[in-house]
């Protein structure tokens, strides 16, 4: 432990990848080749002949044992196996493909070959290794924290500040577990989908707060968290979902924390564990020993030293759900993502699928729960791909199972008019045709018989699951007593209180989910947003979100409220009216609003009361978040399907029956219309290509941009020059501009980092801005050079950028996973620009410089003017994090934090106290 603690602040994914490692093994039995040939005087000048046949056995040997060490390397195309996500744009291998459904089936192959598209572009082979040099070259750029005098400045040292929280104070983004502190209740983990891992103190005070302990690390994207139980301060966290639905990359490996959370190092890559974590589960009587369920075919994994090496188990396949006898730890049992029950007797050491019979149709996803009170007592949600197969129980210990509710009734959630309703399907396919996706089981820990599952909803039964009832339903009003988001990932007890996870956060019951609250949500900015805007004066703010629906904040409030359910996708406000709204479910349904998003409705629509444009979009199959744009008086529509532009010239009011339809197949990933001429339009495409309409999309000519490497995921034109337009791809240069018109494209960028990009924009005063996977940079000398734009937004995908304002002085950023954010430096927003002085105050260090030869402390003082959370980092002077130094809920008052200097180097260095968007520096001199 004392040396992984050292290695806090070292590349440890390079220093110790599989392949490097391999590497230096070659190179170490070279090494022991020329030794035994000096050993042996075998030379060419003494002994040729001898030296020669020996040399010939010697290279055969080398090289034989040079493929074996080569072949236990996991081809590269397993760790970019991302198989479940989508952002936007993901399209079908075949352009021409027009069929009228697009199937569960076609999602996830899109997913698949958008992310595997992003993952293979330019030199990086797999997902994990983007994620790395993402981010280490976004670190690498700065985090624009330079003195001056107290306080952060730089050329673009603007402060984000964030646009709302938890929707009505109970809603959140997707969260995929939750682990608590054993000695102390009032602590809690969260794992958000992408939004990181969360940690609060104070889980039973109303006014909750929550802290994000991830933000160091090269990914947001969490799929499993779990603390150790003998010791707390040990945290194992998981990267990437398993069966993450349609939004999500993989992730970055394992990783583990000695300090309740603030600083993270890896423990296995992507290579080892894979890049989709679905559980982890820690031997309840044996620390050193971890259980790490996986997806993308690298099984179920097992550590008997506390994660420093991995070990696969036999025969398990995909793992998704593992649990472990407290009273016998030799008995495990794993469920798996491709169906089926594993038990072991030996501690993981072999395991038997078990046998289970008595359902409908096959099995698939399969969850597992333990009855605390009876351990020979075991619990299977088991669903079957496109219903639920049915629940099953075990009470020897898993020799024989029964299936005790084939769950065989149809059932809707979407036409289910009232929990009454609900309550007379005691057989319920509960997991309706998403089991794969959310699928949870527990027991109570009192009582054996008593089970809650969840799929769409949660449901509880009294009778070892023969009958279900409905316990927690999502078309409930958000607040009232049975309400609990759709789509749950995880049902878990702490003692007697009852968790749910699921895609709009946290569900809390204290009565064996008789009643739930979902108030733990506030403060989790965890929404996973697709597309923001803004009405020109900026008196509120919309945003489509990951089944969230659209959310609406107004200027002066902190929370986001409800406007619109389900998915949506990008959004769009006029600058000319500030009520005329455009909003997109799931595919290509197109939704209009004409008061400000309080509602959306088209009612001159015949046989389309709420949609523009339907799920086909005229037979076109359509990606799950598809690409459109607006010319600014919000008469022309361009929207994107797989494989054409569709064109309305009168807002969407009849659809797109009357618009224009391009007659080439482009599969275009965005979409852009110029600001000032819509007969420009834009379109980027996968290969690099960026397309180019000059007659309100008649006509269509194509461009490659660079190398032709990656997915254009942004175009933006000059609203003054139409001959200037500029492209952001995933792979290649990352930053593109062209000057006439797109027909060649040079890369002007001297330091851009290498960042998967996603959004582009301008301002007025010609200042460039880039969405990219770990934030925001900009320019101010046409994309020549590059800064991290701004400060207090977080490291990650940032997939919607918008200028605002009355005089374009608003930037607006929607991250997919931490909330949305504004920046501006001429008008206060939704929400005020607190002055820095106003609400805290950073002091000089004590003592300063440090001597290293005297002490290896020093005190740092702060001031909070209201409680409130806040972070404290070193920096090295050209604002590189080195180290968290605390991370926290403060009160208010004046508070002192130690900061170690032990691995420091003699030097100058920064330390930031960030809150609410702000942050303050001071300088620190490191003597020796």
């Amino acid at each position: 432990e004392i040396r992984c603690r050292k290695r806090v602040s070292l590349p440890l994914d390079q220093n110790f990848h599989p392949i490097l490692m391999r590497i230096r093994l070659v190179f170490f039995c070279v090494r022991i080749t020329e030794y035994i040939l000096k050993r042996n005087n075998m030379n060419f000048v003494t002994r040729p002949t001898a030296y020669q046949s020996f040399s010939k056995l010697l290279t055969v040997a080398m090289l034989v044992a040079i493929g074996a060490l080569l072949s236990f390397a996991p081809a590269f195309a397993q760790e970019q196996s991302s198989t479940f996500g989508q952002l936007r744009g993901a399209i079908s291998e075949n352009p021409a493909d027009t069929g009228f459904e697009f199937t569960e089936a076609g999602h996830v192959k899109a997913a698949t070959d958008f992310w595997r598209a992003r993952a293979t572009s330019g030199e990086n082979k797999d997902w994990a290794d983007v994620l790395r040099v993402g981010y280490k070259s976004m670190t690498a750029l700065g985090n624009s924290i330079a003195m001056k005098g107290n306080a952060s400045t730089t050329s673009f040292s603007s402060s984000w500040l964030p646009i709302g929280g938890a929707m009505d104070g109970l809603v959140s983004g997707r969260t995929r577990g939750v682990a608590f502190d054993p000695s102390n209740p009032s602590v809690l983990y969260v794992a958000a989908a992408q939004g990181g891992v969360w940690k609060t103190t104070n889980v039973a005070d109303a006014n909750i707060t929550w802290v994000n302990l991830t933000e160091s690390l090269p990914t947001n994207v969490f799929g499993a968290i779990a603390v150790d139980p003998k010791n707390p301060q040990v945290l194992y966290a998981g990267t990437g979902e398993v069966a993450g639905g349609f939004s999500t990359p993989g992730g970055a490996g394992l990783y583990k924390s000695i300090d309740g959370g603030n600083n993270w190092y890896v423990i296995a890559l992507t290579s080892k564990i894979g890049s989709t974590i679905g559980t982890i589960v820690i031997d309840p009587t044996n620390s050193n020993k971890i259980f790490v369920g996986t997806g993308s075919g690298f099984g179920l994994q097992i550590s008997l030293d506390s994660g420093h090496t991995f070990t696969k188990a036999p025969t398990v396949s995909d793992a998704v759900s593992v649990v472990v006898d407290p009273n016998d730890p030799n008995k495990v049992y794993a469920g798996c993502q491709n169906g089926g029950v594993y038990r072991s007797v030996d501690g993981g050491v072999s395991f038997t699928k078990c046998t289970i019979s008595g359902g409908t149709g096959s099995q698939n996803t399969t969850m597992l729960a333990m009855a605390p009170s009876a351990t020979n007592v075991i619990y299977a949600s088991i669903n079957n791909g496109g219903a639920t197969y049915g629940i099953a129980k075990t009470s020897d210990f898993g020799v024989t199972w029964n299936v005790t509710n084939k769950c065989n009734t149809a059932w809707d959630p979407n036409t289910s008019p009232s929990p009454s309703d609900a309550l007379k399907t005691p057989n319920a396919s509960y997991l309706w045709n998403q089991g794969y996706y959310g699928n949870a089981i527990v027991v109570n820990p009192n009582n054996a018989a008593q089970i809650l599952v969840g799929g769409v909803d949660i449901w509880s039964s009294s009778d070892s699951g023969k009958s279900l009832k409905h316990s927690g339903f999502w078309r409930e009003q958000e607040g009232g007593s049975f309400y609990s988001h759709a789509d749950v990932h995880k049902l878990l007890y702490n003692k007697n209180v009852l968790y749910a996870c699921t895609d709009g956060g946290l569900s809390v019951s204290n009565n064996d989910g008789g009643a739930w609250s979902t108030a733990l949500n506030k403060g989790l900015a965890t929404f996973q947003f697709v597309g923001i805007d803004a009405d020109k004066k900026f008196t509120y703010v919309l945003g489509g979100t990951q089944d969230n629906g659209v959310l609406r904040a107004l200027k002066g409030e902190n929370q986001f409220h409800y406007a619109r359910g389900g998915d949506a996708g990008i959004l769009w406000i006029s600058s000319e009216n500030g009520g005329t709204c455009y909003s997109t479910y799931v595919n290509a349904d197109f939704q209009k609003s004409g008061d400000s998003g309080k509602s959306w409705m088209i009612s001159n629509l015949t046989g389309k009361t709420n949609f523009i444009a339907n799920t086909q979009l005229l037979g076109e199959q359509a990606p799950f978040y598809a690409s459109w744009d607006v010319f600014p008086d919000g008469t022309y529509v361009a929207y994107a399907g797989n494989s054409h532009i569709f064109i309305s010239s009168n807002g969407g009011e009849d659809g797109f029956v009357g618009g224009t339809s391009v007659t080439k197949s482009i599969g275009a990933t965005c979409v852009h219309i110029s600001q000032s001429d819509p007969n420009n339009m834009w379109a980027g495409a996968g290969g690099g290509k960026v397309w180019r309409s000059a007659d309100l999309g008649v006509n269509w000519k194509s461009y490659v941009v660079g190398s032709g490497a990656g997915q254009v995921t942004g175009v933006f034109a000059d609203p003054n020059n139409p001959g200037s337009v500029w492209a952001c791809t995933v792979g290649g240069s990352h930053f593109y501009m062209s000057s006439d018109s797109g027909k060649s494209w040079t890369t002007p960028a001297t330091n851009f980092p290498n960042v998967p990009c996603n959004a582009v924009t301008r301002d007025a005063k010609g200042n460039l801005y880039v969405g990219t996977d770990y934030g925001v940079v900009a320019s101010s000398d046409l994309g020549v050079t590059w800064q991290v734009y701004g400060l207090g937004i977080p490291k990650v995908q940032v997939l919607s950028l918008k200028i605002k304002g009355l005089k374009d002085e608003i930037l607006l950023a929607g991250t997919y996973g931490r909330g949305s954010y504004y920046v501006s430096s001429l008008a206060a927003g939704v929400g005020s620009v607190p002055s820095v002085a106003s609400t805290m105050q950073l002091d000089p260090s004590y003592p300063n410089p440090i001597d290293l030869a005297t002490t290896r402390t020093a005190t740092i003082g702060f001031s909070m003017m209201k409680s409130g959370t806040a972070k404290i980092t070193l920096h090295d002077v050209v604002g590189h994090e080195i180290r968290t130094i605390a991370n926290q809920m403060f009160s208010e008052g004046h508070h002192t934090v130690e900061l170690n200097t032990e691995g420091l180097a003699s030097g100058t260095y920064l330390y930031a106290l960030t809150s609410n968007g702000a942050t303050l520096t001071q300088k620190v001199v490191v003597t020796k």
